[in-house]
């Protein structure tokens, strides 16, 4: 679509009027019919192209219908084709849609610094204001399915951009988890409420306990809730571990100690869990960021040299290659 025969279609319209007034006579009128015709095929070269295709049919019948009637209607019938393009424009903006492809922020977003000397921090130091718009519709597509904390802190930096549509895109994505989050929270506490087993009730728990943590941990509870959540967290742990006792409930309980600055039982706790098989890729990074908070820096190093695979990892990768020195 070509906005600019719009623009020359009006002003021969208007050349056509003029023309008639300024001469009343036969080359005059003659002039007028010549000039409105032509504004009248190019307005209707606009309105064909703005049709939506489920109205089928030939388009060059359904150009000539509209030419010949807005110059047979004359005045009357090209101000109703104008007040019918602004109006088929409008819908075809609401209906644009912006072509977003998932990329692989670590690869593709050459804005990112390498930094020696700080956790995780080239990660995230990323100047969103001068990233164009295109760029950063791209980084919502593909963080918006994932529930981290990385990718809630690239969120919550786009919830204060300049263009009102990635605040929206970045609240909604936001709203979302957390509404997810409490959804599943409900539909375990229906399960534990119908739980017949002191397992099934331990294991249902444990997943409370995580369930509770992931509201605190990414940041999308109001503070004032933030209490409610790490009571309700140590609640349903403590319930759990009458039963059960494993390296994700260890996991857990480091958590909220590393967030409660209680860095040696956090530690401790971590320890277990690996000593529990539990997942090296989720633990070993937050031992580093403890250490980092302590200024141990040294360690850092040791950590990430205590599995090999973390340079694989796409999560973990970046905070490997900061840390592992020259």
């Amino acid at each position: 679509m070509n906005l600019g025969n719009l623009y020359k279609s009006i002003f021969l319209e208007v050349s056509a009027i003029t023309a008639v007034f300024l001469s009343r006579n036969f080359y005059a009128v003659f002039i007028f019919f010549i000039l409105h015709s032509l504004a009248s095929f190019l307005i209707s070269q606009i309105i064909v192209t703005l049709i939506p295709k489920r109205y089928s049919g030939n388009n060059i019948q359904k150009l000539l219908f509209f030419t010949f009637l807005n110059t047979v209607i004359i005045f009357v019938g090209y101000l109703a084709s104008l007040y019918f393009v602004v109006v088929l424009l409008r819908k075809y903006k609401e209906k644009i849609k912006y072509e977003i492809s998932f990329i692989d922020p670590f690869q593709e977003l050459n804005i990112i610094p390498t930094i020696k000397r700080q956790l995780g921090e080239g990660i995230t130091n990323i100047d969103f204001q001068i990233m164009p718009k295109e760029i950063k519709l791209r980084i919502l597509k593909t963080f918006s399915s994932e529930i981290n904390y990385f990718a809630i802190r690239i969120m919550k930096n786009l919830l204060v951009d300049n263009d009102s549509e990635i605040r929206l895109y970045s609240f909604e994505t936001i709203s979302r988890i957390k509404n997810d989050i409490s959804k599943k929270i409900n539909l375990e506490l229906e399960k534990l409420k119908n739980a017949n087993s002191a397992i099934d009730k331990a294991r249902i728990n444990k997943t409370l306990a995580s369930l509770y943590f992931d509201m605190l941990e990414l940041e999308i509870s109001e503070e004032s809730l933030k209490n409610f959540y790490i009571n309700k967290t140590f609640n349903h742990i403590q319930e759990a571990e009458k039963i059960i006792n494993d390296g994700e409930i260890l996991f857990i309980k480091g958590k909220i100690f590393k967030y409660q600055k209680d860095y040696e039982k956090a530690l401790d706790c971590f320890e277990m869990a690996l000593k529990y098989r539990f997942d090296e890729h989720k633990v070993l990074p937050l031992i580093a960021e403890i250490y980092f908070e302590k200024g141990e820096y040294k360690k850092i190093k040791e950590v990430f040299k205590r599995d090999y695979s973390l340079k694989i990892d796409y999560t973990t990768s970046p905070f490997y290659e900061i840390w592992e020195g020259n």
